[in-house]
């Protein structure tokens, strides 16, 4: 099976063909010689692509939530004892983002609850695991504002017998 990864035509016509297997270093410089050697042929439907517009077409103008990690895992924590772990929220897109962070318990949100964020700020959300029995527990962490986004928290209590 031919399988060809370049083709061009020269001036008297002949058809200049690199194989896929080809190193990819002579292909690419094949490539460059043909496109920029004066009155070399161009590359097939090289001159059919439209100019790049100087502004953008889409311009974005809603805020756009990001939230990292997607997931935090607390670990093993002892019963009755608390660990705080961070979210970074952030606003991606244009315009304000305003929002919220909840998460039932054993986990809570601890600080950075409330957010309202212009373009590109970026606000930590410290969530707190405390559990009050043995076992594990997962739960996701709800963030509004935009279209949302959800996180997961995960973590096993530890009873001091284990």
């Amino acid at each position: 099976m031919n399988s060809w990864l370049f083709s061009a035509e020269d001036p008297k016509g002949k058809v200049l063909l690199a194989r896929q297997g080809l190193a990819l270093v002579i292909s690419i410089a094949v490539a460059v010689l043909l496109l920029l050697l004066p009155g070399a042929p161009n590359a097939i439907g090289a001159s059919e692509f439209a100019p790049l517009p100087s502004q953008p077409a889409v311009t974005l103008t809603n805020a756009i939530i990001l939230v990292s990690p997607a997931r935090l895992d607390f670990g093993s924590v002892a019963v009755g004892k608390s660990v705080t772990a961070t979210f970074l929220v952030q606003n991606v897109g244009h315009g304000k983002l305003v929002g919220t962070a909840k998460v039932p318990a054993p986990f809570e949100i601890v600080s950075g609850g409330k957010y309202a964020l212009t373009d590109r700020e970026i606000q930590v959300v410290t969530v707190a695991y405390t559990p009050k029995r043995g076992g594990a527990d997962a739960a996701t962490v709800a963030f509004t504002g935009a279209a949302g986004a959800n996180a997961k928290v995960t973590g096993k209590a530890v009873t001091k017998q284990q």
